[in-house]
């Protein structure tokens, strides 16, 4: 009926939430150790002025847990735990994750200038796109393989479109709220923010989720 309805709704949003807050609380815990993190050299010269193995850590840190445990994390909330498991997306995660490692760290080691060529930013993208479309290939074993294809894409584009918004609002946007009043960004915060998240990420989710 209407109200078992309404308490699954609800049920679901309090589990969304609490993974959520606590995402955030492990988040900021990391932002400020990782703040502690001296990344400049005591005495830079023109060609040095970075602790390459800060930054470079730091680069693990974020494609790992940024990407990697964030898409496991995300399969897990929208498909239980049953299916987590029983879909090998899990391994899947685990080797994306080693890889997210792994690579940067050898990269890292050596003296190739891999940043100069936009290494890293290849290896980021390929694992991540993977990954997207890992997401939607193995949640329905039992669907046909143009089913589960399609999924897939759904997904990756799903992917794409957050990945851009969150781009434009990072690089464009948050120079128009820097300039604005603590008045004005006040009502930022309240309003614009959560509307433009809401209009171009969440509910673009939520269409392909239930479609």
């Amino acid at each position: 009926n209407n109200r078992e309805k309404f308490y699954q709704v609800m049920k679901a949003y309090l589990t969304i939430h609490s993974i959520g807050a606590i995402g955030i609380v492990v988040t900021l815990f990391l932002a400020f150790i990782l703040s502690r993190v001296p990344y400049q050299l005591k005495h830079p010269t023109p060609t040095h002025y970075f602790q390459q193995s800060a930054v470079s850590s730091l680069i693990i840190v974020f494609m790992s847990m940024g990407l990697g445990a964030f898409a496991g994390l995300q399969f897990f909330v929208y498909h239980g735990w049953f299916q987590f498991k029983n879909s090998w997306f899990f391994a899947y995660t685990l080797a994306a994750t080693a890889g997210l490692i792994m690579i940067p760290a050898i990269l890292s080691s050596s003296n190739f200038p891999y940043w100069y060529y936009y290494i890293d930013t290849v290896v980021l993208v390929v694992i991540y796109v993977s990954l997207c479309f890992m997401f939607g290939y193995l949640a329905r074993r039992d669907a046909p393989f143009k089913e589960r294809i399609k999924d897939g894409i759904l997904i990756l584009l799903t992917e794409a479109l957050v990945a851009a918004t969150a781009l434009i609002y990072g690089m464009l946007l948050l120079r128009v709220y820097v300039g604005l009043s603590q008045y004005n960004k006040l009502l930022w915060r309240v309003f614009a923010h959560p509307l433009y998240f809401e209009a171009l990420m969440m509910v673009p989710n939520r269409l392909l989720l239930t479609r």
